[in-house]
């Protein structure tokens, strides 16, 4: 991974990992899983911060289920008013409003596809 500390407005933080599982029994089984992400923050003016988080899922074939990439977004709006002490924050989650996400996992032990059901796209 990466992450920047320039003195200037904006700064990210970038990374990507690659898991492979390969296991061998009555026949070879081979399970590849990448993710990567990008967060972006810009300090638009005194006090005031943007961030911008997205993320990505991608899950190769296993158990005849195609692989599929999955990616997630989430937006922040901050002010800091440093004189009373407190900080005032807009946040959208889910911006590309996913409804759902399968993950597969493969070990010495067991094979297991999961279904998760997500959150609907919202601002708090």
């Amino acid at each position: 991974s990466f992450r920047s500390v320039w003195k200037s407005r904006f700064n990210l933080h970038t990374g990507y990992r690659i898991q492979t599982t390969t296991f061998s029994s009555e026949r070879k089984s081979r399970l590849k899983n990448t993710y990567g992400f990008l967060n972006m923050f810009v300090h638009v003016a005194q006090g005031i911060q943007a961030n911008l988080n997205n993320e990505f899922y991608r899950f190769g074939d296993f158990f005849t289920v195609a692989s599929k990439t999955y990616y997630f977004s989430d937006f922040s709006l901050s002010y800091d008013v440093k004189n009373i002490k407190t900080r005032f924050e807009i946040t959208a989650k889910n911006l590309f409003n996913n409804r759902q996400f399968k993950n597969a996992v493969i070990t010495d032990t067991y094979k297991a596809v999961t279904e998760y059901r997500l959150l609907p796209r919202y601002v708090a």
